[in-house]
C-alpha cells in the first residue's frame, strides 16, 4: 500500500515497513472484524489524489483490485468517475452529457439493481415479488402499477398482498404478554419482586409477574450458559459466551445495568453476600473472576486444574466454600476451595456436594404444564411453570390459566430469527377479510382463553415505536384464523405469524404508506408458463431507473466551480462591507484634513482674494492641488492595498489549514489593481471639490485680521 505523508508521521513509518490493520465488513446482515498485515510501498505527499482523504488527515491507498479483496466486495465500487474535454467544464455544455449518461444508466438499471426479487414456485403456479432493501416493502406506486397492469402482464392471473406488522408489545388484562427471550425456559426465579425467566437464548424479568418487564437476548449465533441471583434476588447474572450482563429489577430501561467483556466464554455463576462468581473457560484452562455487584472491582484466577479435551457442563455453587463440577465424555470431576485462598483441590468423599436450589410451585401443576420448571412468587401467590409456548399462570383452585407470557422474537426454520409479527392480506386471493379494528389470533394465544367479539388486546408497533410513537391500539378478538372455515392452512402460520389484522390497521402498526406491501404473490391460471414470469421481470425493470438504485450523477467540476463563486461571493460582501465603512472614514479624514489646511491657511487665501483672485480661480487652485496629491495617494493605495490583501490571504491560508486544507490561494489582476486606483483617485477629487465650495466662501476682511 501508499500511504500518505501525515499518516507515515505519526506512525513514524519508511517504505518497507508492515502495517497491521483492522477493520469491519458486512457478512450475510453481520458486522464481522477482520485484520490484515500490510507492506508500506510508497509515502505519497498530501497534494493532488494523495489529498484525497484530506491535506492534513492520515489515510493509505491501495489499487481497487486489493481494496475490493480486502472489502470483501470483489466487483463492487463507491463511485466511477468520467473525464470529460476542457470545453464541456461549464454548465451550459456538461448538462447534455449528464443527461445522455442517466439515460444510458436508465436502460442498464434491473428491478434486482434496486433490491427486487421475483420467486418462482411451479407447484404453486405463482410467482411473489419481495424488496432487500430498507424495511423490506414495495412502494405503493409499484403496487398501485401492478395492480393497473396486471391483466397486460398476465390475463386472466389475479394478485394477493401482504403486510408485515412486527410487534413490539401485546398487552392483554393490563399484562405485557411479549416478555421472554425464549420458549425453551430452562429456570424459572422468584426474585425480590420480579419473575424471573432463563432461556439458552437470555434472560429477564416482569415485576410481579405483571407488571413493567424486562429481557435481554444474545446476539444471533450466541448462547446464554448460565444465571444466577444476588442474595437479594433483585440483581440477575448472566453468563455468556462474549461475557456477563448484569439485570436490575430497579431498572428497567437499561439495557444492561452493568456487563463485563471477557476473552473466552462465561459458562458458570454463583453469586455470594459480596458479588459475583464466575467461571471462564479458555482453550487449555480454565478461569476464576470474582466481582463486586457492578463490576467495579474484580480479581482474576488462573487455576492449574486439569482440563478434560471435552467439556460437557460446569457447575459452579458458593455454600461458604466455593465448589465446581467440571463434566466430561466418560467422568465428572468435583473440586472445593476456599474463598479467602483460591486453591481447588479434588473434593474428598467425606464432604457432601452441596445442594443447589430448586425452585418449585407449591401447588400441584397444571396438566399444560411441561414439568421443566416452575415456581410460586411469595408477593402475591402466583403460580407460574413453563409450556411450549413459553410460561403461563394458572388458578391452583378454579384449574384455569390466568395469562401467559411468550417471546419477544419467533423462530421459524428456514426465516431466522423473526419479531412477533400480526400479517394483514390484500387482493382477490386473500386467506382472510378482516374488519378494521379486529384480530384474529394464532393458536399459541388460545391459552388465553379469551371470547369472539368481547376481548381485547392492545398493541404496538415495532418500526413505530423504534421511531419515538408509543401510541397503542386496540384491536377486538375474532377468533383464530386457522379455526376459521376455508382457512385451516394457515395453520403453517401459527409457528411465526401471531394474527392477522387488516391493511388498514397493518400500516397504521407498521408505519407503512399508503399501499405499500411486504410482498405481492401473483396467482397464476392455467399451466405454467415462463413467458409470464419473463413479462413480470421485464415490467419491471421499466419501472426503475438510476435514481432509484440511489446513484448520483454530479458533475463534479462545475459544482466545485458553483461553490467556490458562491463562497467568493460570501466573502466579497463581507470584504464590501468592511470596505465601505473604510470608505466612508476615509471620506470624512479628507474633508477633516482639507478644512485643517484651508483653517490653516486662511490668510494666505484672503490676501490672495484681496490682490483679485475670484473665488472660482482659489476653488480650481484648491481643487488643482488636491488632483496631484489624489494621484500620488491613489497609486501609493493601491499597492499598499495589494500588500495588505497579501497578508490576509496568509491569515486565511492559516485559517483553513487548521481544518484540513491548505489550498487558499492568493491571486489579483491588473485590471483589478488599475480600477482601485482610479476609483481611490475620483472618489478623493469629487470629496476636495466639494471642499473647495466652503474654502473659498470666505470673509476677506476677518481673514485679513486672521480672524
Amino acid at each position: 500500500v501508499a500511504v500518505n505523508e501525515v499518516l507515515a508521521d505519526e506512525l513514524d513509518l519508511t517504505v518497507g515497513d508492515s502495517l497491521d490493520i483492522g477493520w469491519y465488513v458486512t457478512e450475510e446482515n453481520k458486522r464481522i472484524r477482520v485484520e490484515s498485515s500490510l507492506k508500506v510501498f510508497s509515502i505519497v505527499a498530501n497534494e493532488g489524489q494523495g489529498a484525497s482523504a484530506g491535506t492534513q488527515a492520515p489515510a493509505f491507498f491501495t489499487d481497487l483490485a486489493t481494496a475490493q479483496t480486502l472489502q470483501r466486495q470483489n466487483g463492487s465500487l463507491n463511485s466511477l468517475y468520467y473525464a470529460v474535454d476542457d470545453g464541456h467544464d461549464d454548465k451550459q455544455h456538461i448538462e447534455p452529457i449528464l443527461e445522455e449518461i442517466e439515460e444510458l444508466l436508465d436502460l442498464l438499471i434491473r428491478a434486482t439493481d434496486v433490491g427486487l426479487k421475483v420467486d418462482s414456485d411451479e407447484n404453486t403456479n405463482s410467482l411473489t415479488l419481495t424488496s432487500n432493501q430498507g424495511l423490506g416493502r414495495l412502494s405503493g406506486d409499484l403496487v398501485r402499477g401492478l395492480r393497473g397492469n396486471l391483466t397486460e402482464i398476465s390475463p386472466e392471473s389475479s394478485m394477493m398482498e401482504v403486510l408485515q406488522v412486527p410487534l413490539v408489545e401485546l398487552v392483554e388484562s393490563d399484562e405485557q404478554i411479549l416478555t421472554l427471550a425464549d420458549s425453551e425456559i430452562s429456570q424459572l426465579w422468584a426474585g425480590e419482586r420480579g419473575l424471573w425467566h432463563f432461556s439458552p437464548s437470555g434472560a429477564g424479568f416482569q415485576i410481579d409477574g405483571n407488571g413493567g418487564a424486562w429481557v435481554w437476548r444474545v446476539d444471533e449465533g450466541g448462547i446464554a450458559h448460565d444465571f444466577t441471583l444476588d442474595a437479594s434476588g433483585a440483581y440477575g447474572l448472566i453468563a455468556t459466551n462474549d461475557g456477563l450482563v448484569v439485570g436490575y429489577e430497579g431498572d428497567l430501561d437499561a439495557e444492561e445495568w452493568a456487563f463485563y467483556d471477557s476473552e473466552g466464554p462465561m459458562v458458570s455463576v454463583a453469586s455470594d453476600t459480596n458479588g459475583w462468581w464466575a467461571l471462564e473457560q479458555g482453550a487449555a484452562s480454565f478461569k476464576l473472576h470474582s466481582f463486586s455487584r457492578n463490576f467495579e472491582q474484580h480479581t482474576a484466577f488462573n487455576l492449574t486444574l486439569s482440563m478434560p479435551s471435552t467439556v460437557l457442563s460446569t457447575q459452579l455453587i458458593f455454600d461458604e466454600y466455593l465448589f465446581l463440577e467440571i463434566e466430561s465424555l466418560l467422568s465428572s470431576s468435583r473440586y472445593q476451595s476456599p474463598v479467602w485462598q483460591i486453591s481447588f483441590t479434588e473434593l474428598n468423599s467425606s464432604i457432601s456436594w452441596p445442594s443447589t436450589p430448586n425452585p418449585s410451585s407449591n401447588a400441584s401443576l397444571h396438566t399444560s404444564c411441561d414439568e421443566i420448571t416452575s415456581v410460586t412468587l411469595p408477593q402475591n401467590g402466583d403460580h407460574w411453570c413453563t409450556f411450549p409456548e413459553g410460561i403461563m399462570r394458572w388458578n391452583s383452585e378454579s384449574g384455569n390459566i390466568e395469562s401467559l407470557r411468550i417471546p419477544i422474537v419467533s423462530t421459524a426454520g428456514g426465516l431466522g430469527v423473526l419479531p412477533q409479527l400480526f400479517l394483514a392480506f390484500g387482493g382477490e386471493q386473500s386467506p382472510a377479510i378482516v374488519e378494521d379494528g379486529d384480530v384474529l389470533l394464532s393458536q399459541r394465544l388460545n391459552a388465553l382463553n379469551l371470547t369472539d367479539n368481547e376481548g381485547e388486546l392492545w398493541v404496538k408497533g415495532l418500526i413505530p415505536y423504534a421511531f419515538g410513537d408509543n401510541t397503542a391500539s386496540r384491536l377486538s378478538f375474532n377468533g383464530t384464523y386457522s379455526e376459521l372455515e376455508g382457512m385451516e392452512s394457515l395453520s403453517d402460520l401459527d409457528a411465526v405469524v401471531l394474527g392477522l389484522v387488516s391493511l388498514e390497521e397493518g400500516e397504521t402498526l407498521s408505519s407503512a404508506g399508503e399501499d405499500e406491501r411486504s410482498m405481492v404473490i401473483l396467482s397464476l391460471s392455467g399451466q405454467w408458463n415462463d413467458s409470464v414470469a419473463d413479462a413480470f421481470t421485464s415490467w419491471l425493470d421499466q419501472q426503475y431507473n438510476s435514481s432509484d438504485a440511489n446513484l448520483d450523477i454530479r458533475a463534479v467540476k462545475v459544482e466545485a466551480a458553483a461553490i467556490a463563486e458562491e463562497s467568493s461571493g460570501i466573502l466579497a460582501a463581507m470584504f464590501l462591507v468592511f470596505g465601505t465603512f473604510t470608505i466612508v472614514a476615509g471620506i470624512l479624514l479628507v474633508l477633516t484634513i482639507v478644512m485643517m489646511l484651508a483653517e490653516a491657511r486662511r490668510s494666505e487665501l484672503g490676501t490672495m482674494r484681496a490682490l483679485g483672485v475670484s473665488q472660482s480661480d482659489a476653488r480650481a487652485l484648491a481643487v488643482q492641488e488636491g488632483i496631484l496629491l489624489s494621484a500620488l495617494a491613489s497609486i501609493l493605495g493601491a499597492c499598499g492595498g495589494i500588500l495588505l490583501a497579501w497578508f490576509i490571504s496568509i491569515g486565511f491560508d492559516n485559517m483553513f489549514s487548521s481544518v484540513g486544507s491548505n489550498q487558499f490561494a492568493f491571486a489579483w489582476e491588473w485590471t483589478s489593481l488599475f480600477s482601485g486606483a482610479v476609483w481611490g483617485f475620483l472618489l478623493a477629487v469629487f470629496t476636495l471639490w466639494v471642499s473647495a465650495f466652503w474654502t473659498s466662501k470666505l470673509n476677506i476682511i476677518l481673514a485679513l485680521k486672521g480672524g
